[in-house]
């Protein structure tokens, strides 16, 4: 499900429409694809983002156009 909601044609107008780019997340695919809590997520300017994945402790970066680059952390000890 995706809502989206304006109370006026805002700043760019009333000529705006929302444009699909991709998704990212497999229920059954590659595990840097599979997310178990997501509470975070960071963009930078050029499009590449960073999810943080609570529930596996993981910080996942990913290129401007939804590519996985590298997990940096891990769940620890618990010491």
């Amino acid at each position: 499900m995706r809502r989206v909601r304006s109370d006026g044609p805002g700043q760019w107008g009333s000529d705006v429409r929302l444009v699909h780019e991709f998704t990212i997340g497999e229920l059954d695919g590659p595990p840097e694809y599979e997310f178990g809590m997501v509470r975070l997520l960071a963009a930078e300017d050029g499009g590449a983002f960073y999810i943080y994945d609570y529930k596996q402790s993981q910080i996942r970066p990913y290129d401007a156009n939804g590519r996985f680059e590298r997990l940096i952390g891990r769940r620890g000890g618990g010491r």
